[in-house]
């Protein structure tokens, strides 16, 4: 079998390219869905995945920002702006998740103390 043209393969890579833009695509859209799902049944609470924002109009604000990068990463609307700023979006995720972590889970402890407390006296 000889090898394929140089022409070939660029269409080959041209193809998987589209296709791995597309599924990128359809996740971050589902993500973004989840984060306005999440947001609006779970409320001030901490959520069960830790990478959702336990501040309601936080949910909000990255579930759109995940849906636009979405759907002009899909629709190849000025798509290396959207990848970029979706990417800026998860540095500043990452940096600043370890932070509101902690804070929820210290306002829990509190929180639980003065319930126990409370509840029994002792």
């Amino acid at each position: 079998m000889s090898e394929p043209s140089p022409s070939r393969m660029a269409h080959i890579v041209e193809a998987i390219v589209k296709q791995g833009r597309l599924i990128f695509a359809i996740a971050l859209i589902a993500f973004g869905v989840q984060y306005f799902v999440w947001a609006r049944s779970a409320g001030p609470a901490f959520p069960v995945i830790p990478f959702v924002p336990a501040i309601p109009w936080l949910a909000y604000f990255t579930g759109a920002a995940l849906l636009a990068a979405g759907i002009c990463i899909a629709a190849n609307i000025r798509a290396r702006v959207a990848a970029i700023l979706f990417g800026i979006l998860f540095l500043l995720c990452d940096i600043s998740g370890g932070s509101w972590i902690i804070a929820w889970r210290a306002t829990q402890r509190r929180s639980q103390n003065k319930i126990g407390s409370q509840i029994h006296p002792c």
